[in-house]
């Protein structure tokens, strides 16, 4: 794979950094809630998600929408993907947190996807994202989903973990 240069250093790749660096450090500094392995197998699977979804809704036939300035890979995108491993983690943390019952946990993906769509909603106005074919509106189903499949995983390594404590 070919990874290019911003096409210009602006908003964008400011807004990239920053988002980054400030969900990092909230990751760090949180109290430890996972032990290392789920710490790692949980915050693969946002980015998993995340890569999968893209490269269906990117490439022909579809492409509704592109990344950053460019159509192509460019390397302000693997951070954004990145991104994902941090906001993952911190979705899980308060998840866990609040060990919701089942109306609960529908207030959680609520709350947590409506999020997710403003977060969505501002990455467009800075120019992370380009849409072409998408609408903000076909985020919200995606999200709860996404989180819903990311959720009942969380759970299944979880007890999984407490059978074997690895």
């Amino acid at each position: 794979m070919i990874l290019f240069p911003p096409d210009r250093f602006n908003a964008n790749e400011w807004f990239i950094i920053i988002v980054s660096l400030t969900v990092l450090s909230c990751m760090w500094m949180l109290p430890k809630r996972f032990p290392p392995s789920m710490v790692l197998l949980t915050s693969l699977v946002p980015l998993l998600f995340a890569k999968v979804f893209d490269s269906i809704l990117l490439l022909p036939p579809f492409e509704m929408f592109y990344i950053n300035d460019i159509k192509q890979v460019e390397w302000f995108d693997l951070l954004l993907y990145l991104m994902y491993l941090p906001f993952g983690y911190l979705f899980l943390y308060v998840y866990d947190w609040f060990r919701p019952k089942p109306f609960g946990t529908v207030a959680i993906l609520t709350v947590t996807s409506l999020l997710a769509v403003l977060f969505e909603w501002v990455t467009v106005k800075v120019g992370v994202f380009h849409y072409t074919g998408w609408k903000i509106y076909y985020s919200l189903p995606v999200y709860i989903t996404v989180q819903s499949l990311y959720i009942i995983l969380f759970e299944r390594m979880k007890r999984e973990y407490i059978c074997t404590k690895r």
